[in-house]
């Protein structure tokens, strides 16, 4: 019900921005940075049991779309850092913490969407440090990085694709379609790629130009179909939308469709796992599910804590698959070798845990989207500790 009031509150909020002419163009950049204070971190008692497996080989339906008219994109160099006014959205009750990744220069990098920030959290002393991005009420949600020190984000209702430097903290903006886009990651290919409405996006950090493939099932949207995407070991990206699994040729730009075997299965988040399987939440079906490259099979596993709306996955440092359980209040993990699902509780009620990932220094780190903060849980022993993030 949390998750279902906040589509709608950001779809409302999304039509209020443009009616307000708020989306605009700046070039400024902010640094600020502030310590926070690290709460005792508990133990967590896993609950572990062995998943059912239904294994269904799926029908794909194949597309070769026409790929849109390439647009070259302005990019909005920042140099100069100066403070950028309060948004609008600022918000007591949190900042709505959304995409994390680990980055080169050994941090973790979070986007916050109310705030209008990109963050990121030492491992090393949990002190944050945050930067304002140049475009009012942007919303940023997705974020990865790149072998040279950059973190990429999307801004949804910016309209815009951000590039942060991790060691200046200059934030550099490009222009793109309206897109309503939430996630974002490097394929094979050294692009970026992104899901839109109804279509998979790719953008060319070395000539700001952008190209726009066509998905079969028009009916698809972000807010219930297109949400992740993520490269496969099989050199296509992957991604997830309205009850299927999708990938896309980086080469040919050809999408391939598969059908999850439960309808209104729900699938959001989407990770490349250790065995060469993809893996994916199935938030409605309360699932965790894996498909073969090679093959098209999938195979679904059942999560013990009834209704727990996993989010996001990721894999881990110890070959299993850790995920959110937004509803459920837990992170699980999922062995990729038997299908055995543990859980952890998260010490802050109602925390909302949303995205995962998997840190340099061993851990995996998430952001807790409904009380504002970073959560950190050990791989080896399952203890969280939590990061309160400062409005």
């Amino acid at each position: 019900m949390i998750k279902k009031y906040f589509r709608f509150f950001r779809i409302c909020l999304f039509f209020t921005v443009i009616l307000m002419g708020l989306v605009g163009c700046n070039t400024v950049t902010s640094n600020t940075s502030a310590a926070t204070t690290m709460s005792p971190s508990i133990t967590i008692t896993g609950i572990s049991t062995i998943a059912s497996t239904m294994a269904s080989t799926t029908t794909s339906i194949t597309n070769f779309p026409t790929p849109a008219t390439t647009t070259t994109i302005t990019a909005l160099s920042t140099s100069s850092q100066t403070t950028t006014a309060p948004s609008i959205l600022d918000s007591p009750q949190g900042e709505y913490l959304f995409g994390i990744i680990k980055s080169s220069d050994g941090n973790q990098w979070f986007a916050e969407s109310i705030g209008n920030k990109i963050s990121k959290i030492s491992p090393q002393t949990g002190q944050i440090t945050k930067y304002n991005i140049p475009t009012a009420n942007a919303w940023p949600t997705g974020i990865t990085a790149d072998s040279a020190g950059n973190l990429w984000f999307m801004e949804n209702l910016g309209n815009k694709i951000g590039k942060i430097c991790s060691s200046t903290g200059v934030i550099t903006e490009y222009n793109i379609p309206n897109t309503y886009g939430s996630t974002i990651t490097f394929g094979p290919d050294g692009n970026l790629w992104f899901p839109t409405v109804y279509n998979i996006s790719e953008f060319s950090p070395k000539s700001d130009a952008i190209t726009t493939y066509s998905l079969p099932n028009s009916s698809a949207n972000t807010s219930d179909g297109l949400v992740d995407i993520t490269p496969g070991s099989d050199g296509n990206l992957w991604f997830t939308e309205q009850n299927k699994i999708g990938k896309i040729s980086p080469l040919t730009g050809q999408i391939t469709e598969y059908n999850i075997p439960i309808a209104n299965a729900g699938p959001k988040g989407i990770t490349n796992g250790p065995d060469g399987n993809l893996w994916f939440t199935e938030a409605n079906a309360n699932q965790i599910g894996k498909i073969s490259p090679l093959t098209g099979q999938i195979t679904e596993y059942n999560i013990p804590t009834n209704d727990s709306y996993p989010v996001r996955i990721t894999a881990g440092p110890d070959g299993d698959l850790w995920f959110t359980e937004q509803n459920g209040n837990q992170i699980g993990k999922i062995s990729s070798q038997t299908g055995q699902i543990t859980e952890y509780s998260i010490p802050t009620p109602s925390a909302g845990p949303f995205d995962i990932t998997a840190g340099l220094d061993g851990n995996l780190w998430f952001t807790e989207e409904n009380v504002n903060n970073i959560g950190k849980i050990y791989a080896a022993t399952g203890i969280i500790t939590e990061y309160p993030v400062d409005n």
